[in-house]
Formats: C-alpha cells, structure tokens, sequence
C-alpha cells in the first residue's frame, strides 16, 4: 500500500473510501466523545477530492467555519458539522456518517456522501462512505 502524508494539507478534503493501493494520513485533535484518546494520526485508504477553500465576497470559508466551530464548541454536534458541510459549493449531499460520529474527531470526520447533479466533486463515483479531514491550527 502507498501512504500519502497530508501534514502539510492547507485545505479541507475528503478522502473518499475504497480500494485504491494508497492510503492518506494526517493529524486528527482529540475525540468528540470525550473519550480519554489523544491527539494523534488517522489513515485511510481511497481516492483524494481537495475542497475549494474559495468563498464568494464577504462568505467565510469551509476552513474558517471548521476552525470557528472548533473555537465555539469543545463538543460539537452532528447538525453542526450538517450545517457546515451544507456550505459545499457542489450538487452532492455530503453529510456526516451518523454510525461513525464518535469515532471523529477534530480534523478528521467520518461522512456520507451522495454525489449528484451537474456540480458533483464526486462525478461518476457511488453513493459511499468518506472521511473531511483537515488542517488544525497549531497553537
């Protein structure tokens, strides 16, 4: 198996789950649960969709909304990160994967998604399992 590092990842991307032969794996905060977990690195296996980071004037971007829900909330609900996702500028329900939220963590979050329409990210791809994973701040 190939293992690609996204230590370095300046975006949100989801990495899309299947058989691939390369792996992705990037540093994740701690549990949602509240578990006794650690900060640490998550891998999985499938294809990369970076995310524009691009927002239209005077819209923050998905990244900003990550980080602000970071800030605001130390455990975040599943309708909050629905909410964000529904900020996608594409044509695919992207929504989080219910069965695995408290498996997620901050940088990595565990989704569903449907691809569809003219605007899909996710053209010619099924109906599957992904992960958002994304840069965390270093403080």
């Amino acid at each position: 198996m190939k293992r690609v590092c996204l230590f370095n990842l300046e975006q949100v991307a989801i990495i899309y789950c299947g058989d691939s032969n390369v792996s992705f794996f990037n540093r994740a905060g701690a549990l949602f649960c509240g578990a006794s977990d650690r900060d640490g690195t998550v891998e999985q296996e499938g294809v990369l969709v970076p995310i524009s980071n691009d927002a239209p004037a005077g819209f923050e971007t998905l990244l900003g909304l990550l980080s602000e829900l970071q800030l605001r909330e130390s455990r975040p609900s599943i309708a909050d990160f629905n909410e964000v996702l529904a900020q996608l500028s594409c044509s695919d329900v992207v929504s989080v994967d219910v069965s695995r939220f408290e498996q997620s963590r901050w940088g990595w979050v565990y989704l569903n998604v449907m691809p569809g329409g003219e605007f899909s990210q996710f053209d010619g791809i099924e109906d599957g399992k992904a992960v958002m994973t994304w840069p965390l701040s270093v403080e």
